[in-house]
């Protein structure tokens, strides 16, 4: 057996590798330096499976947009009063070990480009991660 072992060892330490760069594997790495090298920020499309280069400001726009015309904006403090509330009532009915205080998490937000004009007059859908 340890004939076996020894022969085994032998043949682990004798591989060798060749290198081979298949086509794909050209491309893959042509396109994940382009993706780290890009200065854009690269945004998925809403039902697609399209990418599109955004600069931040225009993104943030889109995304702000987005956000006000469905919500209203509140600041830090509304949110700690409500949550102070809320924790209140919570212990009135004795539940406060079962609800959450509101989260907040960071909304994101998809390119809609099934319309014809989305080149030119991009649109959104908000995302709101929960």
């Amino acid at each position: 057996m340890r004939a076996f072992e020894d022969g085994v060892i032998t043949i682990i330490k004798n591989i060798e590798y060749k290198d081979v760069k298949c086509q794909f594997q050209q491309d893959l790495k042509k396109d994940i330096s382009s993706i780290k090298n890009e200065d854009r920020l690269l945004v998925k499309a809403d039902k697609s499976v399209n990418f599109y280069k955004l600069d931040a400001t225009e993104y943030n726009r889109l995304l702000d947009d987005n956000i006000t015309k469905t919500y209203k904006k509140a600041d830090k403090k509304k949110l700690n009063v409500i949550n102070e509330e809320a924790r209140s009532v919570t212990r009135k009915l004795y539940i406060d070990d079962q609800v959450e205080p509101i989260a907040t998490n960071d909304a994101f937000t998809t390119l809609k480009d099934c319309k014809e004009n989305c080149a030119n007059k991009p649109t959104c859908r908000l995302i709101n991660p929960s």
